[in-house]
């Protein structure tokens, strides 16, 4: 729903910015299209299809125009390959390096028709996801009375964050990776940093998901690693460090170490634990507990 309603929003402000009027000014600014590329049917600019262009960027005054630059640009199409056409910068006080063209665009203000469009999309994006919600019915206790703990630690960038991050950095892959190492360097670097990006964010909560510690209490014993179980009567002693890491001390074998856990998980190993009386049990710093 998120992600249809910004097609959505998307496809109502490049409908209206997209039309053009006649230019009743004198440029000192001129774009010529090198090569363009056809994107659609969805991308981020909506749905339709659309044209990216790389321009040389003319700027002077007078007819003195210094040495061109590159930009990637979406307000010209193949008919302005070769050919001079007027610009002006889109917003100067802002210190924004972004051009569109000369031409007025009487219908742009349209446009605006997207902010109230996208309010009520997010309400009924809430309202929907509410009610889903609502339905969603608890998962019942397992009837054999085994408790599952899996997960680390919580990260130190929360997932909003990440999230943000990692949408920016696939908004920059998409409008930079068609010119990347094609002597553009800065459509280059800017592909390369945000695959960087993506690839950290997304290997990351990979590796967290895959290599994340788990382990389980059952009425008879722990299960852990890759179908290891140790019943009861094999294990001497657990212990919980402070740092989230569960000790297994059998009576024959050498220590098994699980973790680190993150803090709810700790706090779900520990009650767990603590119900339990055939063991013997202490977390560093919260007592000990020994068999019954």
């Amino acid at each position: 729903m998120p992600v249809l309603g910004f097609l959505l929003c998307a496809t109502i402000i490049h409908q209206f910015a997209g039309q053009y009027g006649p230019d009743r000014q004198v440029r000192s600014m001129y774009a010529v299209a090198v090569e363009c590329n056809r994107h659609g049917p969805v991308s981020t600019n909506g749905f339709g299809y659309w044209y990216r262009c790389m321009a040389e960027i003319h700027v002077g005054f007078q007819g003195d125009f210094g040495n061109p630059a590159f930009r990637p640009v979406d307000f010209l199409s193949p008919e302005d390959i070769g050919k001079q056409v007027p610009i002006r910068d889109n917003d100067e006080r802002r210190g924004r390096v972004s051009y569109e063209r000369g031409a007025d665009q009487p219908l742009k203000n349209w446009g605006w028709l997207a902010l109230p469009f996208g309010l009520l999309w997010l309400v009924l994006t809430g309202f929907l996801a509410r009610n889903a919600l609502n339905k969603v019915k608890p998962t019942p206790e397992s009837d054999s009375g085994e408790v599952l703990i899996w997960g680390k630690r919580k990260q130190w960038v929360n997932w909003k964050i990440r999230g943000f991050a990692l949408l920016l950095a696939i908004v920059v892959a998409s409008q930079s990776t068609e010119w990347a190492f094609q002597g553009y360097s800065f459509e280059t670097n800017s592909a390369v940093a945000s695959y960087a990006v993506i690839l950290l964010i997304v290997g990351n909560s990979l590796r967290r998901g895959i290599f994340a510690p788990h382990v389980t209490v059952t009425p008879h014993g722990l299960k852990f690693g890759k179908g290891r179980s140790l019943a009861w009567h094999e294990i001497r002693h657990v212990g919980l460090s402070k740092r989230g890491v569960l000790a297994i001390h059998p009576h024959v074998g050498e220590v098994v170490t699980i973790g680190r856990f993150g803090d709810e998980q700790v706090e779900s190993i520990d009650a767990a634990l603590r119900d339990n009386g055939e063991i013997s049990y202490a977390r560093e710093g919260g007592g000990a507990i020994m068999a019954g």
